[in-house]
């Protein structure tokens, strides 16, 4: 009935970095794992600048970002896939646009990460998924926003992310793969009308459909792991 697209989005926030040689503690988030209904398993898996991985039917470039520990000025790198463009194999469009980058914050914390960090024990973390679905209408008898050429539309999206976390002596890094579906595209409905439910396939907004999309963070997190350089 209504056409399915999806897209990826990833999003960094902020980082904490830890001496190298520091214990092996993760940052995983035993509250979190345990309400959450969906987890994956992160595995370190190594691969260069320039690699190219394939997950969930699309191609993802392996990049490395450096960042610099706050107080020590020790220098660091985050290896990490960020996705192509779907019509540019060579052009590389970024978890949140055309950009991809990393945010640090200079705080201070416990010695831990969510994902490999140079000089620490390997180890295989439980991390907690996060499922969102976000339902939008518009009701635009005044044209106000002549791009929808309706007078009243809805659409559904639904995301799914993983946040992570590493800390570092005095850096924190804090960021988060996400996916984003679109479960129901913009649909036109009659003006004026202001009960949706008859509007829409129940059966695009069932649960099972977010299970590819956990299935390939669970991939992409372990191409994920930071070094002393």
């Amino acid at each position: 009935m209504f056409g399915v697209r999806t897209s990826i989005n990833l999003m960094m926030a902020s980082v904490l970095f830890l001496s190298p040689f520091a214990g092996a503690e993760t940052c995983q988030k035993a509250h979190e794992v345990k309400l959450s209904p969906h987890t994956v398993k992160y595995t370190k898996r190594v691969r260069q600048p320039g690699d190219n991985i394939r997950v969930g039917g699309k191609q993802y470039k392996i990049v490395r970002l450096p960042f610099v520990e706050f107080r020590s000025g020790r220098r660091y790198s985050i290896t990490m896939p960020t996705p192509m463009e779907d019509n540019d194999p060579t052009s590389i469009r970024g978890w949140s646009g055309p950009t991809w980058s990393v945010t640090t914050s200079h705080r201070t914390g416990p010695n831990c990460s969510d994902v490999h960090v140079s000089g620490r024990e390997d180890t295989e973390n439980r991390l907690a998924i996060s499922e969102i679905r976000t339902t939008s209408a518009i009701n635009d008898e005044e044209g106000r926003h002549p791009e929808y050429e309706a007078y009243g539309i809805h659409r559904s999206i639904r995301q799914v992310s993983l946040p992570l976390s590493t800390q570092i002596n005095h850096t924190y890094v804090e960021f988060s793969l996400l996916l984003t579906l679109m479960e129901i595209p913009w649909t036109e409905t009659p003006p004026e009308n202001w009960d949706l439910t008859d509007d829409i396939d129940f059966d695009d907004l069932r649960h099972s459909r977010s299970q590819p999309m956990i299935n390939q963070l669970n991939t992409l997190v372990d191409f994920i792991y930071i070094e002393e350089m």
